[in-house]
């Protein structure tokens, strides 16, 4: 697998700090978080820019900050064998369907509501969504509740 650009890194890592400044300005340094990722595709068998972003993203999470349990949400039906997890980060798989002219690529449809059973049932205090498809618009109302 290709390292990312380190333009990337950088700016990921900008991100991160960024996230955990403003959302644990108010907690010390010893608290525990209980964070959940949501992406498509999945970032342990898919190569992208958005997947390497991710792959930092969690690297970070899982090794840096100790404290945290941290779950990822993810699309997959192209691989036979998809992860159960990645790091020590346990990977829940929606419902999804490949595109018709990129097979490679999926999209999930989370018919079986899965997304929201695995939220309900974490009760994460931050909710992290990448999607380029519709997975964005339950973790928005899943973040209201």
């Amino acid at each position: 697998m290709h390292s990312p650009p380190p333009r990337i890194v950088a700016a990921v890592k900008v991100l991160i700090y960024l996230v955990f400044f403003f959302t644990t300005a108010a907690a010390d340094a010893t608290s525990h978080m209980k964070i959940c990722v949501i992406t498509e595709p999945c970032p342990a068998t898919y190569i992208s820019g958005l997947t390497a972003r991710i792959q930092i993203l969690l690297k970070h999470l899982v090794e840096e900050s100790n404290n945290n349990d941290v779950e990822i949400i993810t699309a997959e039906v192209v691989h036979p064998n998809p992860p159960s997890e990645w790091h020590g980060v346990p990977f829940h798989y929606t419902a999804c369907i490949p595109l018709p002219n990129y097979p490679l690529f999926t999209l999930a449809v989370d018919y079986s509501a899965k997304l929201w059973r695995v939220i309900w049932k974490m009760r994460p205090d931050l909710i992290h969504c990448t999607s380029p498809g519709v997975l964005v618009l339950p973790a928005i109302l899943c973040a209201r509740v």
